[in-house]
């Protein structure tokens, strides 16, 4: 495996979880955290992804398990 693949795999496992956690926030307040969520800098690296889109404009998802890594 090369390093690239790892980062992938890292990169999409740290996508995975910001998306589980974003769904859980908007789950427990759907209008505060889905208006945050639209204007936040830490979400500008997953904004164009379709399930983002979806979660904020009032879907929900569903999400991969990555492995843990220990």
């Amino acid at each position: 495996m090369s390093s690239d693949q790892g980062c992938d795999g890292l990169q999409r496992c740290n996508i995975e979880q910001a998306l589980k956690n974003l769904q859980q926030a908007i789950n427990l307040n759907p209008d505060e955290y889905r208006e945050m969520a639209k204007t936040d800098s830490d979400f500008d690296s997953i904004r164009d992804d379709e399930r983002f889109q979806l979660l904020i404009e009032g879907g929900s998802i569903p999400l991969g398990a990555c492995p843990k890594r220990g």
